[in-house]
């Protein structure tokens, strides 16, 4: 008799575990005895020995029947592993009850083995630290039907110094155990491999070999512990793969999917991103200076030499142990700079001691080991040391604290909690860790702590030594998502002037193993020795270290070799894979790298040793070939083929899809730039320091940057009422609820849960959207893991998400809908957003469907916890639909929000809910109710087990007990839980929407969710403000349910007015797909830019209500006031600088916000806050604000915006030269748009105030105004001296627009004023900028005059655009030649035009580098341009010029739903989710106004 479970076969008490298209290799385990053996087809590799464990000095075995068998249990389950079976014995070991467990995996070719003490177990030592007190799994040494080889390390440096290649047999008398060893790997000569080692507490973990020859080795506890206490569990694993490498690479990502991936974590570490300078033991300057100075001039000089003067762009300096206080065993004793070291200090710090020696700290001190076991000493040290500028702390002698220290070796958690705390402060200072001296242990212990992001491999270097042989041990370390290091080197053969007579054969090879480890590359030579041609190899110009995709390791040829014929030889291998970015194809380049070293005559190299080679059949004139042929047109994220119900037009991505490119913000300019940096620095540093002291964040945030997410969809809600982000796996994420400040937090609870029933059995349930973000909540869901064919498809403010469910012939497309669609000041501003799930049943059977939405309150920060949450039940149809749902009515920073989730009642579905289920537990409650009938029992109900004939009874006994609980409600008052939550408690809710789907039909499953947020505050909590939606639903925060009744009887209104205005550009076969994507996808951040829509409230008779001022032109009373950020990094509010290109949008879409911006402008331009402040740039003290200068800005909301404008104070923007301009054009363009003389009228006055202020810059009455010689203009890093094409050229179109006001509104003097001052001007404009091709970035000296700026042409761009074309000023062929020498210059030079605009390039197309900014890309900058080029038919140019800027952020970077300001061509963004990428709809304004046959067609 034979049954059937998961992979398994019962047969005669034996279970053997078969070799399948999912399962690689064969396990046969023995019942009875608990044998097991692991194979490969016909040959066995693995045969187990025996199951001891110890307890009270006694030992307990299998072998010798003192474990006694009690009892076993076979069940199943899934994990973020896949779906898995667990055979689990439980045994008696004297008084300790302590179980054995096999967890055998459908899907993956890995075992886990695992050893749970459920009672206390004491007397547990050996006697030696080097055994083990347990033994599961444990292995015989000794081969049997095949030959086999074996690796293993040992020792210190990651177990690199006593590392073992051999023959795995009887005679087998090397293999790493104990403390000091590490994983194991047996295999056979054709590479199949099975690799062994602990899978949790590492640092509690050891094996022991128990004989000299042969043996057996077991898996186990340390062998120093002397009492284990209850329920501690430790896991061993054993993984397959056919292939050494591939062995290795397989089990580091199974580890990395249990304890978290590393790979965002390292290129957070800059010591792996750029050369840097080492002054470690084997330097040139380790316990050495020049002669006659310190340490400090020492260091100086080698900086001022290798950057200043040989033009090495080193990004950082390491200081060795010679800059501190030692004391006994050569152990810190203070870590503090001593000062005949750095006379000047790094800078002084908090010193840290044992309360032992004085300190305030608890240390452990045994003999020579000192450990400190307090999480304060940590953080204190971190917090300190990053004062002087550290960002990365290497941790050195691990080897040595494990020998000095006795408790590390006789405690289960004293290791663990010593590192994790070790990295929690690092952590928090963003500060990245290296291992040095380490074993094994410590390495693997490294998995569960990400920023641990590198590991020494090697012994210290010397001149002339082996340590570049790391070609193994990098297998290893590299597998687990660490970058292995080989230490410093000298580039150089021999130091001039050095006495000691070494010499470096071999600089070369360092180089190439440093490069090619991923690792650091860390030159160690003499000032003025280093090889600069050679460390130029390994870099690019910004001292950016070239990578592979894998540190490089040694071929499994080689590791066979040693194994199998004792032939030592180093062949190495990795490779890089290179997306085809230039043309957007979905085609990837492989380029290997080979290594070889010492190898011996006739060596032969195959195809199957080169992992990159196998099944790289395409060669590369194929791939050449299919580039030559793409058109921008055919992007890789433009739909391909149409599905039903949805826009054949968006940003379509499969939701499996993976950005592979890893980026960087903006941190490490050039050493040319960074001087002009220093003073700015080191001001805004202060700065930083004293907001951080009154607990705000700087405006920027330099120090706590964002890093690269590429996760994120389309957002929802509707426009100033706060939103939530989506990814395009359905996650949500990016909170923005507190008004203009963002949480970047992914909520594991949020979710929507597909349950699938047939013949009244549920045969399917998991979560849908998203992925396990966490294995410490909600342990009992399930996730779907991404299907290929499953597309995420977004056309902002809608988008859809597929699922094909082939297996049950099902169908899913969820769409989103938000209230956002032009010339809407109602419903757009609306905080709600719908679901619509349709569900296709493409099968011939009936399948009741159900869909559960879980939501929690907060935004996923530690506030969330801070109790007094509640949740209360509705059931209404008070807007003309009924819903059932849950309110969540909590606080956030002290404003009530309430979140409403709600099912819709149609006539084909049935509505359940979920009052409350705590989101930090396990989840179960809700999960089996759900998975019990495919519905939610009201809160309290427990439905008893049903089966067969009364599932159908007892739904509608169901059913009738919610329609009951609905009714009763509709008498009283809302009733929820009994109490509020508590601190440190979360609060979460769900609602589900069931339905029957009969074959071949379709059935609509409705959610809503809203947020009632109506009265909020700034930072400053100075002035309080309704949300603009409060006029259509109160102020009392109440109107949740009612939202949500509203939004599912709207949103099929909204739905029909976005499609009525996105059609006839979605139909125009004029334009291209992508731009089309672009055109409005770009469009989210109107919503999603930390965006208020609000009117000022005062309290009065006891309740709030609006203020105006009388004063507020009408305009402004009506459409209130509206703001929005600079950026998400960039907290400032309508940085007019940066809303000049956006305004585009508004002006087309929502005008009435456009122009209450403009009033809202006005009016602080009439406004003086003499409020004196420090400008970080030069140091200079000044006012605030001036009267009569437009401000940059209106304000912070981590302080009082609109009451004190200005928040950026990097310079005194009062002096800008292009934000006066701005006002003038932006005014002029909006009336010639609206047509609306009254605010004509308005507006001149103070267009004229800014006009005079402007007038004084013109400092040789030329007629044209003069920069400052500071970057004093929205380029704010980038100088400009006298006159300037940007900023020049803007004056010179403000001119034309004052005469043209002047002549509207009959202001004759003004006429004649600003025309003689044009006349002057437009002559010096062209004999002082124009050269004969482009206009002169300045009429400076400086290196950069001659700059071809992409922005040269701003100020003739908004002057076309407003209706007016004056060719006395901007004469037509130099706009075009200007136009035509940009496109080549700053677009075709650079990626064969497909990234954009660059800023500036020299006359020779050549990047300029005189600033920063100058060599980046502006997005909304290339759409203006863009733009630009339309309005001059250029059309060609024009969309192959912006399409560089989508391909780059929404295909190539993964920043789709992010746009940054700027990027860079090296992977580098700055600012991301930014204002001036809406600039793209003055590429629609230029269409419709100058192509409008092409529009129509």
């Amino acid at each position: 008799m034979e049954m059937c479970i998961h992979s398994f076969v019962f047969l005669m008490q034996a279970i053997h575990l078969k070799t399948t298209s999912s399962i690689s290799f064969d396990m046969d385990l023995y019942l009875p005895d608990g044998s097991y053996t692991f194979g490969v087809g016909n040959s066995t590799f693995l045969k187990s020995s025996d199951v001891f464990f110890k307890v009270d000095k006694t030992t307990y075995s299998l072998k010798d029947q003192s474990l006694k068998f009690m009892n076993r249990q076979i069940y199943s389950g899934s994990d973020q592993h896949g779906k898995y079976s667990i055979i689990k014995n439980f045994y008696l070991a004297g008084k300790a009850n302590i179980s054995t467990s096999f967890t055998i995996y459908d899907d993956c070719d890995a075992v886990i083995f695992t050893q749970t003490y459920h009672n206390d177990a004491k007397g547990t030592n050996s006697d030696s630290y080097d055994k083990t007190i347990s033994g599961f799994p444990s292995f015989r040494v000794d081969s049997y039907d095949t030959d086999l080889g074996y690796l293993s390390f040992d020792g210190f440096m990651a177990g690199d110094t006593k590392k073992h290649i051999g023959r795995w047999n009887l005679q087998t008398d090397a293999i790493g155990d104990g403390l000091r060893g590490g994983p194991l790997a047996v295999f056979d000569e054709q590479g199949r491999t099975f690799l062994i080692s602990p899978f949790s507490r590492f640092m509690a973990a050891s094996a022991w070999h128990d004989s000299e020859t042969g043996g057996n080795i077991f898996w186990g506890i340390m062998g120093g512990v002397d009492e284990v206490s209850e329920n501690f569990t430790y896991s061993t694993i054993i993984y397959y793969a056919n292939g050494i490498n591939k062995a290795f690479d397989g089990w580091g990502e199974f580890l990395q999917r249990q304890y978290g991936e590393k790979e965002w974590y390292t290129w957070q570490d800059d010591t792996i991103i750029f050369l840097g300078y080492w002054s470690d033991n084997g330097g040139y300057y380790y316990f050495k200076t020049e002669p006659n100075k310190t340490y400090e001039q020492t260091m100086t000089e080698v900086i001022n030499q290798e950057i200043n003067v040989a033009g090495l762009n080193m990004g950082y300096i390491q200081y060795d142990s010679w800059w501190y206080y030692t004391g006994a065993g050569n152990g810190v004793k203070t870590w503090q700079p001593r000062p005949d070291i750095f006379p000047d200090g790094l800078e002084s710090i908090d010193n840290s001691y044992a309360k032992q020696n004085g300190g305030k700290y608890d240390f452990l001190i045994e003999d020579l080991g000192a450990l400190p076991l307090q999480q304060e000493f940590w953080d204190d040290l971190f917090t300190n040391a990053s004062k002087w500028g550290m960002f990365l702390y290497e941790q050195d002698w691990l080897n040595g604290e494990l020998d000095r220290v006795e408790k590390l070796k006789t405690d289960l958690f004293l290791g663990e909690r010593w590192l994790t705390q070790m990295h929690d402060a690092a952590a928090k200072q963003y500060n990245s860790i290296q291992y040095c001296m380490s074993n094994p242990r410590h390495v693997m212990q490294a998995v569960a702590l990400p920023w641990v992001t590198q590991v020494r491999v090697t012994q210290d270097y010397h001149p002339g030594g082996e340590q570049w042989r790391i070609g193994i041990t990098s297998l290893f370390v590299g597998a687990l998502g660490m970058r292995p290091f080989k230490d410093n080197f000298w580039t150089s053969k021999s130091q001039p002037g050095d006495e000691s007579g070494k010499i470096e054969p071999n600089s070369a090879l360092n180089a190439v193993v440093s490069t090619l480890s991923m690792g650091p590359v860390g030159p160690s030579d003499r000032m003025g020795a280093i090889n600069t041609s050679l460390l130029m190899r390994c870099c690019g110009e910004y001292g950016h270290i070239y990578k592979p995709d894998r540190p490089i390791t040694a071929t499994d040829l080689q590791i066979k070799r040693k194994a199998f014929s004792d032939v030592d030889m180093e062949v190495w291998w990795s490779f890089t894979r290179i997306r085809v970015n230039s043309t957007a194809i979905d085609v990837n380049w492989t380029w290997g790298v080979v290594l070889a070293v010492d190898t011996p005559i006739g060596l032969k190299l195959l195809k199957e040793d080169l992992k990159f080679m196998v099944g790289s059949d395409q060669c590369i004139s194929e791939q050449l070939a299919m580039a030559s042929q793409h058109h921008s047109d055919n992007s890789i994220t433009t739909p391909k083929n149409n599905i039903q119900g949805i826009p054949d037009f968006g940003w379509r991505v499969n939701l499996n899809y993976e950005c592979n490119v890893k980026c960087k913000p903006f941190a490490q300019p050039r050493f040319s730039q960074v001087i002009g940096f220093i003073g700015l620095g080191i001001r805004y540093a202060k700065e930083w320091w004293k907001m951080r002291r009154l607990g705000r964040k700087m405006f920027i945030d330099h120090m706590d940057q964002l890093f690269h997410k590429a996760i994120y969809g389309a957002p929802i809600g509707g426009i100033g009422c706060g939103t939530m982000g989506r990814g395009y796996r359905g996650e949500f994420a990016r909170f923005q609820m507190v008004p203009g400040i963002y949480d970047h937090t992914v909520i594991q609870a949020n979710q929507f849960i597909l349950c699938i029933r047939k013949n009244g059995k549920t045969v399917y349930q998991k979560v849908l959207t998203g992925q396990r973000e966490t294995s410490k909540t909600l342990k009992s869901w399930e996730w779907e893991e991404p299907r290929e064919g499953d597309v995420y498809h977004a056309l902002y403010p809608r988008s859809w998400t597929v699922y094909n469910l082939d297996e049950f012939n099902l169908r899913l497309i969820c769409r989103q809908v938000s209230p956002v669609y032009p010339h809407d000041y109602k419903d757009t501003s609306f905080p709600m957003a719908a679901f619509i799930w349709t569900a296709e049943n493409k099968g011939s059977e009936p399948l009741d469907i159900s869909i559960m939405f879980t939501f929690k309150n907060g935004r996923g920060v530690k506030d969330d916890g801070n109790g007094g949450c509640h949740n209360h039940l509705f059931d209404l149809d008070t807007e003309g639909k009924r819903v059932s749902g849950v309110s969540i009515n909590h606080n956030i920073q002290d404003m009530k929000c309430t979140y409403c989730i709600a099912g819709v009642h149609t006539d084909d579905v049935t509505v359940s809910c979920k009052e409350f289920f705590n989101p930090r537990g396990s989840g179960q409650e809700v999960w089996d109710d759900l998975k019990e009938d495919g519905q939610l029992n009201p809160e309290g109900e427990q439905v008893e087990e049903k089966s067969g004939a009364f599932t159908s009874l007892s739904s509608l006994l169901h059913l009738l007990l919610y329609m009951a609980h609905s009714v009763l409600r509709l008498f009283t008052i809302p009733t929820g839980r009994n109490t509020c939550t508590g601190k440190g408690e979360e609060s979460a809710a769900a609602v589900c929407v069931q339905a029957s789907v009969p074959p071949k039909q379709t059935r609509d499953l409705e959610f809503t969710l809203t947020w009632d947020m109506p009265i909020i505050h700034f930072k400053a909590r100075e002035n309080f403000y309704a949300r603009r939606y409060t006029r259509w639903f109160g102020m009392d925060g109440e109107a949740g349910p009612r939202m949500s009744s509203y939004a599912a009887a709207n949103y099929k209104t909204w739905e029909q007015k976005i499609e009525e205005w996105q059609k006839p550009t979605l139909e125009n076969k004029n334009l291209p797909a992508w731009y089309k994507s672009a055109l409005f996808n770009e469009l989210y951040y109107v919503s999603d830019g930390g965006t208020v829509w609000i009117d000022p409230v005062q309290g009065q008779g006891g309740k709030l209500v609006r203020v105006t001022d009388p004063k507020d032109p009408p305009i402004v009373q009506e459409f209130s006031r509206f703001g929005y950020l600079e950026g998400h990094e960039y907290r400032m509010y309508n940085t007019y600088d940066v809303h000049h290109y956006a305004s585009f949008s508004l002006i087309m879409l929502w005008p009435k916000l456009q122009i209450s911006i403009q009033y809202d402008i006005a009016k602080a331009v009439e406004s003086e806050d003499a409020t004196r402040i420090k400008f970080l740039t030069s140091g200079e003290n000044g006012i605030r604000k001036r009267l009569h200068a437009v401000p940059h800005d209106m304000g912070d909301p981590e302080d009082e915006p609109w009451k004190r404008v200005n928040c950026y104070v990097i310079h005194p923007t009062c002096n800008w030269k292009d934000l006066n301009m701005k006002f003038v054009l932006q005014t002029f363009r909006d009336y010639s748009a609206s047509k609306d003389e009254a605010y004509l009228k308005h507006m001149y006055p103070v267009a004229k105030y800014v006009m005079e202020t402007a007038k004084k810059w013109d400092v040789d009455n030329d007629g044209i105004i003069d920069n400052g010689g500071f970057a004093d203009q929205t380029f704010d890093a980038w100088t400009m001296s006298g006159a300037s094409a940007y900023c020049g050229g803007m004056w010179l179109a403000a001119l034309r627009m004052m005469i043209e006001m002047a002549t509207i509104l009959k202001k004759d003097d003004d006429v004649l004023h600003y025309r003689e001052i044009l006349d002057k001007g437009k002559v010096s404009y062209q004999n002082k900028l124009w050269n004969g091709s482009y206009y002169n970035y300045d009429c400076s000296k400086g290196g950069h005059h001659d700059s071809v700026m992409a922005d040269q042409l701003a100020g003739h761009w908004f002057l076309k655009a407003s209706g007016l074309q004056d060719d006395d000023i901007f004469p037509p062929d130099r706009v075009l030649s200007s136009l035509k020498r940009i496109f080549q210059n700053n677009v075709m030079m650079f990626e064969d035009g497909n990234m954009g605009a660059i800023n500036g390039t020299r006359p020779d197309g050549s990047k300029d580098i005189s600033s920063c900014q100058s060599e980046e890309f502006w997005v909304g900058v290339t759409y203006g341009l863009a733009a630009n080029m339309i309005q001059e038919g250029l059309l060609e140019e024009a969309f192959k010029t912006a399409w560089g800027a989508y391909h780059v952020c929404w295909e190539w970077y993964g920043l789709a739903f992010q746009t940054p300001e700027a990027y860079m061509t090296d992977n580098i963004y700055r600012s991301l989710g930014y204002m001036r990428p809406l600039a793209i709809w003055s590429m629609q304004w230029a269409l419709e106004k100058f192509h409008p046959n092409l529009m129509s067609s």
